[in-house]
């Protein structure tokens, strides 16, 4: 008997620990499948639709995501649809009058997803007509930026059945769609007949024009429904200046930032510039910013007034003075460096630069101790602006020397009279070898000018040559990186890109680049074959 209530014992013990541990049970796959429609009233591409009310039923727990963003209607509606989740349900409510025997498309983007795993149904559609039949005509093709051939996903390709020049400014289109992160759009669910095609990258979310803060692009002649592979290339107009921001950098200097160049800007002083003590102004690279320098830095304000197309505009400044200094307003410190070139390698063809960040109003260059390899070498000095602001160092380097600046406090004077601190720089040189180059072969099939430009790896013009004619191009000395090379067709033959203008009906100027990237190597010659417009590699 002891023996069985020892065994009695033992098992209950046993399911008593394997009630208490308890192990959870295998999970499936993950869920990685979008809810699918399984019916929907009415049907999706009905005809005669009377109603107001759409109903779509899914196969699992839906969700909206940003369905006020995503939910696109085509032709645009006044007002939003109204749309809400009932379980595996979306409910959508038109609030507009429909337009008599038309088809809509209703495009959800990414705005459906499950409830679970947040699984997004991409692009679905839903489509019902007014009428008696759905129209079922495309327009497809591709939108690029005129300026660099890229390609950006959202950029509207948009229909209007008028061919008023005022109709992007004016009205919303007829038929839309979205181009995809390679650019191409496809305008589905039209009628026949023969369109107006506006590209827009647009700003505001309105789908209308505004120039100057947006991009546009058109097709030169109307286009019928079916028809494909249509091109558009988006511009930047060149519009009317406009002041963008205008402030007192530091007691002497103010800055004014327009839209676009400023250099036909009519303006006028307000303020007595004689106590102001006006020293200089100038434009930056673009011509898109003026600094204004002044010596007075006591001053408190300055006015000034200036007119475009659009406005008229005074503007007046409060202005750091010398004495905001106390205040942790920045002073007119003066300053010497080798600027935006803070590399150690020097080129070996090229003059040293160095940099001040105040005009100069007395340089001791005598005072500068220059070693070449530990031994002292006299230099050649040259401004290289009128402000005195920037100095070439000239010298046949050595490959591969080391160089070293002193430069002693008290140097340079500035036009407030203050001194530079003490700067030390140092660095060294590429040697013979460390350059590539690359032969362009230059052949044209046109007689329109071109203007050629090697763009570097920052996507700044490294080079740049102008041709009428066949030629070959020699570029030496390249620092060893990948280089694209860009072309323009320079049809008014100022020697650069010049933007479209939509109501002139004048296209942006055509520009191409080489199909591939060309790749420098250190003592390596690069050999490429152009023929323009068309392109083809020769050697690598």
């Amino acid at each position: 008997m002891k023996l069985f209530y020892s065994c009695l014992f033992f098992v209950i013990v046993i399911l008593v620990v394997s009630c208490a541990v308890q192990v959870a049970p295998e999970g499936g796959l993950k869920d990685s499948e979008p809810p699918h429609l399984v019916s929907s009233k009415p049907p999706n591409y009905s005809t005669s639709f009377p109603g107001k009310e759409i109903e779509l039923n899914f196969d699992e727990y839906v969700s909206l995501n940003e369905i006020s963003s995503q939910l696109i209607v085509s032709p645009l509606l006044k007002y939003s649809p109204e749309t809400r989740i009932r379980k595996k349900s979306i409910l959508i409510k038109i609030r507009d009058t429909l337009l008599e025997n038309t088809t809509y498309t209703m495009n959800f983007g990414q705005g459906i997803m499950d409830n679970n795993e947040g699984n997004k149904l991409d692009n679905f559609q839903f489509v019902f007509s007014t009428g008696s039949v759905i129209d079922s005509l495309d327009i497809t093709g591709k939108i690029i930026k005129a300026i660099d051939l890229k390609t950006e996903k959202g950029i509207l390709a948009m229909l209007y059945n008028k061919s008023d020049d005022s109709l992007p400014y004016l009205e919303r289109p007829v038929y839309f769609s979205r181009t995809n992160d390679s650019g191409q759009f496809r305008i589905s669910n039209i009628s026949p007949g023969d369109y107006k095609l506006v590209g827009l990258k647009e700003a505001d979310g309105n789908y209308l024009y505004t120039p100057g803060e947006e991009m546009i692009g058109f097709n030169d002649n109307p286009v019928s429904a079916n028809s494909e592979n249509v091109n558009l290339k988006v511009f930047n107009e060149v519009t009317s200046v406009r002041l963008l921001r205008a402030y007192s950098e530091f007691p002497g200097k103010v800055v004014l930032v327009f839209n676009t160049s400023a250099v036909t800007l009519q303006w006028k002083w307000l303020t007595d510039t004689t106590k102001l003590k006006i020293f200089a102004q100038n434009y930056s690279k673009e011509s898109d910013t003026i600094s204004i320098w002044y010596k007075n830095i006591t001053s408190d304000s300055l006015s000034f007034y200036f007119n475009h197309k659009s406005s008229n505009d005074t503007v007046t400044l409060r202005l750091f003075k010398k004495t905001d200094e106390v205040k942790g307003r920045k002073g007119p410190a003066m300053e010497i460096s080798n600027g935006e070139n803070q590399t150690t390698v020097q080129d070996l063809y090229l003059p040293y630069h160095l940099q001040c960040n105040r005009p100069i109003e007395k340089a001791e260059f005598d005072k500068i101790i220059f070693l070449e390899d530990s031994l002292p070498v006299k230099l050649q000095y040259v401004f290289t602006d009128s402000l005195k602001m920037n100095i070439n160092v000239n010298h046949k380097w050595k490959p591969k020397g080391r160089y070293s600046f002193f430069i002693p406090s008290g140097t340079f004077t500035d036009i407030y009279g203050n001194k530079n601190d003490t700067v030390k720089i140092e660095f060294i040189t590429h040697g013979e070898n460390d350059y590539g180059s690359i032969t362009i072969k230059f052949q044209k099939t046109d007689s329109v000018p071109y203007v050629v430009q090697l763009i570097d790896d920052k996507s700044s013009v490294y080079r740049e040559f102008k041709t009428t004619t066949d030629t070959v191009i020699e570029l030496t000395n390249l620092d060893p990186r990948v280089y694209n090379v860009k072309f323009i067709q320079d049809i008014n033959g100022n020697g650069k890109w010049d933007t479209g203008n939509y109501l002139k009906k004048i296209q942006p100027e055509n520009i191409d680049f080489y199909p591939e990237p060309i790749t420098v190597r250190a003592n390596w010659d690069v050999e490429v074959f152009i023929k323009a417009p068309l392109m083809k590699k020769l050697v690598d």
